[in-house]
């Protein structure tokens, strides 16, 4: 007598086998298995009905459903004396059976040649045994469907096809278990969606109860009213158990009976429901008087069945409406109101603006110390570059109505981006971030584009970088993309050569789904960024529309928790039509630099240096700086930002040496400008770069800096600063000139301008104060402010032009508003400039005012 399933169990693990034979696709078929989900289940009827039906049709000892895993066999289902054994070791027939493509039949054990030695046969005392494969329906073979018996027996050819079809059978129910299980899981998910709709509904319906407008959902096919909030009944003076579900005709319980064509229109909203609003005054039912918003639009506008509607009381904004403009209609009073609010915070903000700006461009010319003109010119920049910001709002109505207008002028590129980064260093130090640029030295340096738009749109995506990078760096890069065309202008560039602006940075990133939505006026990545950072909206969306004003296309790319890279192309123009640089000869070039820095910052330093032609050698520490000097004679040392020396001495003996300090970290290192230092803040300007190693070098060479330097420029000085015109003296100069302009600061800053130029102008505060100095005096020129108290510069102009002898007027003013231009050109004006004032424009206007009558241009104008 055999033993019981578990003592053979036993005994088999005590003899510890090796598994059975391993199919070559076993990764791939123990995974079809365990994706069945089967596995270590419990016992279940419907697979124990298989194998009894097995042990009675076919009168084994033992049948049972096999499951071959890995290591060993799961019995789903077994009939006989292994009945309680649901974990075999993989040493058993099953393992051999799913090799077969058909079914396995060992009628005597003892009589086969393959397993009469084998251990289990020996361990259990088995002498015949019948399986069939169950195969997934990619094939894979899982088990067995499987029979056994102590005694040998005859397994005839109906019996094995009756076995095969019950495997089928098997395999079905394994299938059917889990599409079932799947089934219940989607059903309980289901159940806690239904739940979780439930619990959104509730506090949807207390989150519309806290509105301030009454909000209501009418249904057009039952004819009522479905859903109003407490706002709705507080407004209309109904309840909801007088409104909801009450079929016919909702107008009552908006208007009274006999409102006429408020009636009528509200009808036809209801009985044709669309998008629409209406704002009507009627009484509700506690007989109040109130004016009544009304906007319906329907939830699905393929059907118009259901349609979600607001009611507002807007009493209070008709109120002040009626008494600010009783006879204007209100569409007009919106539109008045909105362009008359842009012109009014354009005037306010740009009259103090012109101010700050002009000043700061006097004081550049004036005498001052190096950080004192680095301190002025980022003053100037800054301010130019809050100017572009106010234009954004600006902006968005002509971004609307799809109108830029762009105006090139010749600026040099690199004063451009310094002058970015020079603005937002600071607030990136702030957040401990590196903020470093490279410009490559294939990119024409001076360019004839809308230098103001430009610097606009890196402003706007170095602002978004260091808003959206907790940490790490933000760095802009310039390069040239040639077009690979085999044409070239006779400057050696293609014509269709585009500059790449990039800057990329370690924040936040983007997700692929949000990449979409960013350049959509008013609209942000998600709701967690606008809690989190705020803003408008309207930066990306309009530094796109100037990119593609500008011939060029946006893009970016970014990793989801890695950073963004937003980069744009312009085409290069064309280099003819720019300024021409001489190519003069600098003492510095060609000479031995070498450079100790790291990361980044070696990367910019090295590429601002290699822009000055010198050679350049990069090391990392000071130590190895010292080892490379040994062997070869360098002609200056430059330690980068990152380099902390705190010794008395130079370095290496012998070669002068610049030190490059943050701005953030000046007050840090303040006892190096006690100690006769050759010292740099950090980002660097390449013309003072250029100004320190010049004079650094002609120290040590004992050659006079002046001579050094004739051949340079001073890039902190404006690149089109002016003389006064034809070098004119103020005794010289017979053109005079009276100023309109009622601010204070603004008379100063034109009278400064003026007199810088040689001319010595007359002042007046309105357009009355015009006329009377008129009756007094011939004036040549008028410099006209436009909004002045008592009298205009639009009406004062007017005036003017009945006279016999009309001077010539520049409106001068911070109305910078589509159609603003136009209204000075018909008013009878000779040209237009837009505050901030430039003195580089007021003198171009004025050698063209001073032009003979039949070459002046027609029509003068800054913008």
């Amino acid at each position: 007598m055999c033993d019981d399933g578990e003592d053979v169990v036993t005994k088999l693990i005590a003899m510890g086998l090796p598994i059975g034979p391993i199919p070559p696709n076993e990764e791939e078929r123990v995974k079809a298995l365990r994706n069945l989900r089967i596995l270590d289940s419990e016992r279940e009827a419907d697979f124990d009905r298989i194998t009894a039906l097995c042990f009675r049709l076919f009168g084994a000892e033992n049948a049972g459903i096999v499951l071959v895993d890995s290591k060993r066999h799961f019995h789903k289902s077994q009939f006989g004396p292994f009945a309680e054994v649901t974990n075999f070791p993989r040493t058993a027939f099953c393992s051999h059976t799913i090799y077969q493509n058909t079914t396995l039949v060992v009628e005597d054990t003892l009589e086969h040649e393959e397993y009469k030695d084998h251990p289990v046969i020996k361990a259990s005392g088995l002498r015949f045994y019948a399986g069939v494969p169950l195969r997934t329906p990619s094939g894979f073979p899982i088990g067995t469907l499987c029979l056994s018996s102590m005694q040998p027996r005859i397994f005839d050819q109906n019996q094995r096809r009756n076995l095969e079809d019950l495997a089928v059978v098997a395999m079905q129910a394994i299938e059917l278990r889990l599409s079932n299980l799947l089934q219940k899981e989607k059903m309980q998910r289901q159940r806690e969606l239904c739940e979780e709709l439930e619990d959104d509904k509730k506090m949807l319906l207390m989150g519309l109860n806290t509105f301030p407008e009454g909000i209501f959902l009418w249904n057009s096919q039952l004819q009522s009213i479905i859903f109003v909030n407490e706002a709705f009944e507080k407004i209309t003076g109904y309840s909801s158990e007088e409104i909801q579900r009450k079929k016919g005709d909702p107008t009552p319980f908006f208007v009274e009976e006999g409102e006429g064509t408020v009636r009528d229109t509200l009808k036809d909203m209801f009985s044709s429901p669309r998008d629409c609003a209406i704002e009507f005054e009627a009484k509700n039912k506690c007989g109040n008087k109130r004016w009544m918003s009304i906007h319906m639009a329907p939830t699905d506008p393929s059907n118009n069945v259901h349609c979600f509607g607001v009611l507002s009381d807007v009493t209070l904004r008709k109120e002040n409406e009626l008494e600010l403009r009783k006879t204007q209609a209100a569409a007009q009073l919106a539109t008045d109101a909105k362009n008359s609010f842009l012109a009014n915070m354009s005037h306010e903000i740009r009259t103090p603006l012109n101010a700050i700006c002009a000043s700061s461009e006097l004081i550049l010319e004036s005498k001052q110390s190096g950080e004192q003109k680095e301190l002025t010119h980022m003053i100037n920049s800054s301010a130019h570059t809050l100017l572009a910001l106010v234009n954004d709002i600006l902006d968005f109505s002509k971004i609307e109505a799809n109108v830029v207008d762009l105006v090139p002028t010749k600026f040099e590129l690199r004063s451009t981006v310094e002058n970015c980064i020079d603005m937002l260093y600071i607030r990136a130090a702030h957040k401990s971030l590196v903020l470093n640029y490279e410009i490559h030295s294939d990119v024409p340096s001076v360019l004839y584009l809308d230098e103001p738009r430009l610097r606009q749109i890196l402003t706007n995506l170095l602002n978004n970088a260091i808003t959206f990078t907790p940490r790490g760096e933000v760095e802009l890069t310039v390069s040239l993309k040639r077009s690979g065309e085999d044409s070239k202008e006779s400057n050696g560039n293609s014509s269709k050569d585009e500059i790449e602006f990039s800057v990329r940075d370690t924040g936040i990133g983007i997700k692929e789904s949000s990449l979409n939505r960013l350049f959509q006026c008013f609209s942000q990545v998600d709701d967690s960024r606008t809690r989190k950072y705020g803003g408008t909206g309207l930066g990306l969306a309009i530094s796109q529309k100037l990119v593609r004003a500008m011939g060029g296309q946006m893009k970016v790319n970014s990793v989801y928790g890695s950073g963004s890279t937003f980069s744009f192309t312009i085409p290069s123009p064309n280099m003819s039509t720019a300024i021409k640089r001489h190519s003069s000869f600098s003492s510095i070039e060609s000479k031995q630099i070498l450079l100790v820095a790291m990361d980044s910052n070696e990367r910019m330093i090295s590429s601002l240096l290699k822009s000055l032609r010198t050679h350049v050698k990069s090391v990392s520490s000071v130590e190895e700086a010292k080892k490379v000097s040994a062997s070869f004679a360098f002609d200056a040392l430059v330690l980068g930002p990152s380099v902390q020396w705190k010794g008395k001495e130079d370095p290496i003996e012998g070669t002068p040496t610049i030190h490059l300090i943050r701005r953030s970290e000046v007050e840090d290192h303040a006892s190096f400008f006690t100690e006769n230092r050759n010292i740099l803040t950090y980002p660097l300007h390449q013309a003072s770069f250029k100004r320190m190693l010049e004079e650094l070098l002609a120290t040590s060479q004992n050659i006079p800096a002046n001579k050094m330097r004739k051949h340079s420029n001073d890039s902190n000085a404006p690149m089109n600063s002016l003389s006064s015109p034809d070098h004119k003296s103020q005794s010289a100069t017979d053109l005079s000139i009276l100023i309109a302009e009622d601010n204070k600061f603004n008379q100063r800053v034109l009278i400064k301008i003026l007199e810088s130029l040689g001319y010595k102008p007359q002042v007046v505060e309105n357009g009355i104060e015009v006329l009377d100095a008129l009756k007094v005096k011939k004036f040549d020129l008028i410099l006209m402010d436009l909004q002045m108290p008592e009298m205009d510069g639009l009406e004062a102009t007017k005036i003017i032009q009945t006279h016999k002898e009309k001077p010539s007027i520049i409106a001068i003013t911070a109305d910078v508003l589509t159609g603003i231009e136009d209204k000075c050109r018909e008013a009878g004006m000779q040209g237009y400039i837009a505050k901030p004032v430039k003195k580089q424009q007021i003198a171009e206007a004025l050698e063209k005012i001073s032009s003979p009558v039949g070459e002046r241009e027609d029509w003068i104008v800054f913008h």
